[in-house]
């Protein structure tokens, strides 16, 4: 009988630990390219591609134009609500730019608000406003 409970406790154990909420993918489901229906002013699609289980990196692009920025780690906060807070380099420019936003993305769509700030100019910045389909 104790061996038969050491072995029910040991099977549980490893399904327990075979199962940890951590290891889902949430992002393989949203990789792809989408474009908006109409062009924005620097650009008219974003590229997303997986990078862990819930963050993938954004690339804004016109075309098939070098991308105008890419944002290497967007964190889903739940399973569609995203956000990022990072320093980059905004469309081949040489300053640094702040760049912080969030959103909304599905396996069809993404809705995302932001903007890119010169570290040393605030009058230089750009939105990032974006919501297209694939």
């Amino acid at each position: 009988m104790k061996k038969t409970i050491l072995l029910l406790s040991v099977i549980i154990a490893v399904l327990l630990q075979a199962c940890k909420k951590d290891d889902i993918d949430k992002t393989s489901v949203f990789e792809g390219t989408y474009t908006a229906p109409v062009a924005y002013n620097q650009y008219n699609k974003v590229v997303v591609t997986r990078v862990g289980n819930t963050s993938f990196t954004i690339q804004y692009a016109l075309n098939n134009a070098a991308p105008f920025l890419i944002i290497p780690t967007a964190t889903l906060e739940n399973d569609s609500a995203f956000s990022f807070n990072l320093a980059a380099s905004v469309n081949n420019s040489t300053g640094k730019y702040s760049v912080k936003g969030d959103g909304y993305i599905f396996p069809n769509r993404i809705v995302i608000n932001g903007k890119a700030v010169n570290d040393t100019n605030t009058l230089d910045f750009y939105q990032l406003s974006f919501e297209g389909y694939r």
